[in-house]
């Protein structure tokens, strides 16, 4: 872990938030909940299994499909999750997808882009919330994240899917005016994680920060192409920066 790193995050969101930096520093700070999804779209009570193996688990209340674990037990060694059957996931990685098929209800065959889909959570989670109708066009530039996300379609039945690998800058000159909705899930400098992941406590940077929102920003311009008249597209990070999310909405409006 990098301490100057740390510092000069520390410094800037002291700047930024002032007295609600203590709040901040302490959340970032605190253990992930842990949680799953369970594929909704097959008639398979997949709970069941995980009752027999005593394994707690809480409604989430706010989406029906995710349930909050409440013990050590990994799901990871159910069958259950070996078939499709739940994907470990925290809530919060939905709201982009929930926001995106709501917009979608009317749309009996919307055609969808992610852009920057692998490993493929909220691909998965987009195809069971729009009940598998229409095309879900799932786009990962990256040859080896990819393979994981072409694992996870076929392991949770997304057969809606299609998938391509190529990069999303020129997506919208590829395919102008051509999805009902757009996702774009952006790289970022995953400030979420800054005090978990050793890695992004080193890489972190005002520097990365710039580097991300110049990466975002023709990310977003490509995508805002790409949508038809009318289309909706939803922008998401993992990371607070305003360079990065204000900043970037900004650059496109």
């Amino acid at each position: 872990m990098s301490i100057i790193n740390l510092k000069r995050f520390e410094d800037k969101y002291k700047y930024l938030l002032g007295e609600k930096f203590s709040d901040f520093h302490d959340a970032l700070q605190l253990p992930p909940l842990k949680y799953f999804r369970v594929n909704s779209v097959r008639n398979i009570d997949y709970l069941k299994e995980l009752d027999v193996k005593g394994i707690g688990y809480l409604s989430d209340p706010y989406f029906n499909d995710f349930y909050k674990l409440t013990d050590d037990v990994p799901v990871s060694d159910t069958i259950s999750f070996l078939t499709g059957g739940v994907y470990i996931q925290n809530p919060s990685s939905i709201i982009p997808v929930d926001m995106l098929s709501r917009a979608l209800n009317d749309k009996e065959e919307p055609v969808v882009l992610d852009m920057c889909a692998a490993p493929g959570g909220k691909t998965t989670g987009l195809s069971e919330k729009i009940d598998r109708r229409g095309l879900i066009v799932a786009n990962e530039v990256s040859k080896s994240r990819l393979k994981s996300l072409h694992f996870n379609l076929e392991k949770y039945g997304a057969w809606n899917v299609k998938t391509t690998s190529v990069d999303g800058r020129v997506v919208g000159k590829m395919l102008p005016e051509t999805f009902d909705g757009i996702l774009l899930d952006a790289p970022c400098s995953n400030e979420n994680k800054i005090y978990r992941n050793p890695e992004v406590s080193r890489n972190w940077s005002e520097d990365l920060v710039r580097k991300m929102q110049k990466l975002q920003t023709e990310l977003i311009v490509s995508a805002y192409e790409a949508l038809k008249p009318g289309g909706i597209m939803v922008y998401s990070t993992c990371t607070f920066s305003v360079e990065e999310n204000e900043g970037v909405i900004r650059s496109l409006l």
